[in-house]
């Protein structure tokens, strides 16, 4: 899918973009046999960290669909969803957005969302405040809903513009119902805060900066919703030491790096090849 200039700069100026159809609908219902195959513990792939403590999924069924579920890594140990996350268009169209010559993987999540508005919003965050060492503020996040979704089920919710006027350090744990104090916040900052809901057909993808702040809405529907998200990052993209890790060197700062592969002297690769892989490489 070759971008126009019009939709680099769209993507520039909101911090979002939403592509048409990208993904072959049965590949997607192949996605939503797999999460539920997942959500009983059965998979196509065991990794050596798979039942490492800080993967608190692996391994317990999910039975109580009244609670959110997120499941991390879930391309790791699933041959559907590898496909979806690894897919070369959706890489080349992030690599086209983030104006870079190479995309490579950084992480995946399956996210189960519970029906009839429970525990089913996510609340206001930035990408950004999960993923603290990383240095690159070219990094992206793509949303594959399984189903059709809008603001009745989930679907995400945008500040436009946000990631040119917040800061790596936004507080990630404002409710959805929240929101009011941060319009307040920004627009004493002189900030014009503009909402943009983006409701997706089933195979479109949703591509967002890192630093865009963002929420789902509830999903107040009968269905249980799935979603598939992942991160990925540009050539420049390196690790940075956490302030808080060095404080408390127990404290989990980064899934990535507490399961990721290490350099020789300790330091987490973001470069090695098996973990991270390049999934589109201009030639």
């Amino acid at each position: 899918m070759k971008l126009s200039g019009k939709d680099v700069d769209f993507y520039a100026r909101t911090g979002w973009f939403l592509s048409d159809h990208v993904v072959d609908e049965a590949l997607i219902d192949r996605c939503v046999a797999s999460a539920e195959k997942l959500y009983r513990c059965r998979y196509d792939r065991i990794q050596p960290w798979s039942s490492s403590r800080h993967l608190g999924t692996f391994d317990r069924p999910y039975t109580d669909r009244t609670q959110m579920r997120v499941d991390q890594f879930p391309s790791f140990h699933d041959d559907a969803i590898k496909e979806v996350v690894h897919s070369r268009e959706i890489a080349e169209i992030a690599a086209q957005l983030l104006q870079t010559d190479e995309v490579r993987y950084y992480k995946d999540i399956l996210i189960g969302t519970p029906a009839k508005g429970g525990d089913s919003a996510i609340g206001w965050h930035t990408d950004a405040s999960y993923w603290p060492t990383c240095a690159a503020e070219r990094m992206i996040t793509i949303y594959v809903p399984l189903q059709d979704r809008d603001r009745h089920n989930g679907t995400l919710l945008m500040v436009s513009g946000s990631h040119q006027w917040v800061n790596r350090s936004f507080n990630i744990s404002a409710r959805f119902d929240e929101f009011d104090k941060l319009r307040e916040k920004y627009q004493a900052q002189g900030h014009a805060v503009e909402l943009c809901p983006m409701p997706h057909k089933k195979g479109q993808v949703s591509f967002h900066s890192s630093l865009v702040v963002h929420a789902t809405y509830p999903n107040v529907t009968e269905e249980f919703q799935h979603s598939v998200v992942f991160g990925l990052q540009a050539r420049d993209n390196r690790y940075i030491p956490s302030p808080l890790k060095r404080l408390d060197p127990s404290l989990v700062v980064s899934l990535n790096d507490e399961i990721g592969p290490r350099l020789p002297d300790g330091t987490p690769d973001l470069r090695n090849d098996d973990f991270y892989p390049v999934l589109y490489r201009r030639s």
